[in-house]
């Protein structure tokens, strides 16, 4: 009788596993965040190049000057609007011209960050050519 009363998990066992799930999934979820940011990063910068090759190819085939202007919460062409992903936002606002001629008249950045990792890009005068970067330090 006393061998069924002493088997099974005491309370010191009972906790530690308690202990590590709870480990376990703080780290989970910490990697679950870090993963959704740098995923919503790459598709606000995805947008922002899409929006860019429209600007330069709506402006050379309608031969009307242009202007892409990205605000902390949004991009804009003329009227239009676009969002960022949620908790995605632009570092600072900045526009850039397009000629008849689908060239950029001014060389700049766009930095868009979330609240641990930012990426930036970089536009060339001219043809508009733009790089692409990542940092971590926002």
């Amino acid at each position: 009788m006393d061998k069924q009363a002493n088997s099974g998990y005491t309370m010191v066992s009972a906790l530690i596993i308690l202990i590590s799930l709870s480990l376990f999934s703080m780290f989970s979820v910490n990697n679950f965040q870090d993963s959704y940011e740098r995923y919503a990063l790459r598709i606000s910068m995805d947008l922002c190049k899409e929006l860019i090759l429209k600007v330069k190819y709506e402006s050379f085939l309608t031969k009307e000057e242009r202007d892409i202007c990205f605000y902390e919460e949004y991009v804009s062409i003329g009227e239009e609007k676009w969002e960022y992903v949620k908790g995605i936002r632009s570092r600072d606002d900045v526009c850039f011209h397009y000629s008849k001629e689908g060239n950029v008249s001014k060389t700049g950045s766009v930095v868009l960050e979330g609240s641990k990792y930012s990426q930036k890009m970089s536009i060339q005068i001219g043809g508009g050519y733009y790089e692409i970067w990542d940092s971590e330090d926002s």
